[in-house]
């Protein structure tokens, strides 16, 4: 995703890629019998996982697009947001040392191509919070995630 020079500073393997599209086609070829709706599979990602899931937006055909995606303490750099990307939402903490001064182009690439994104900044929680932790502010983000899920795809049912 991006241009040289701009865009994600560590390229995402192929081989990855290859993998996060596999496991949505997997999800989407199975939703029958798991009893869900195809059309609202999407990707979360932590950390290289975010990367990962960024990367799969600018990779995935019109077919294998993710619903949505939810990078959570991802790289912050300018990215190439394709016309069909998902809506994104973002968690991290504002003492990641390694993201957490990085600024908002990532942010920014979504606004600028109008596409839905949230973004949580908590206060601490440092890199790699998980499903967050009593000691600092990243408690309960995972609450927050599933709301904007569930409104993101109301509104999506609307259309």
């Amino acid at each position: 995703i991006g241009e040289p020079g701009e865009g994600l500073k560590v390229e995402t393997p192929t081989y990855a890629l290859d993998d996060a599209l596999a496991a949505l086609r997997l999800v989407r070829a199975n939703a029958k019998k798991w009893n869900i709706d195809p059309a609202r599979v999407g990707m979360v990602g932590f950390s290289a996982g975010a990367r990962l899931a960024i990367a799969t937006v600018g990779a995935a055909s019109p077919e294998d697009m993710p619903a949505f995606i939810a990078p959570i303490y991802p790289p912050m750099d300018k990215v190439t947001v394709p016309g069909n990307a998902p809506p994104m939402f973002v968690g991290m903490a504002n003492d990641d040392p390694l993201s957490g001064k990085a600024g908002y182009a990532l942010i920014q690439s979504w606004t600028d191509a109008k596409k839905p994104v949230e973004f949580h900044m908590f206060q601490s929680g440092s890199h790699g919070f998980g499903l967050g932790a009593r000691a600092n502010t990243t408690w309960g983000w995972i609450d927050l995630l599933v709301r904007w899920i569930r409104f993101n795809s109301e509104q999506s049912t609307r259309k």
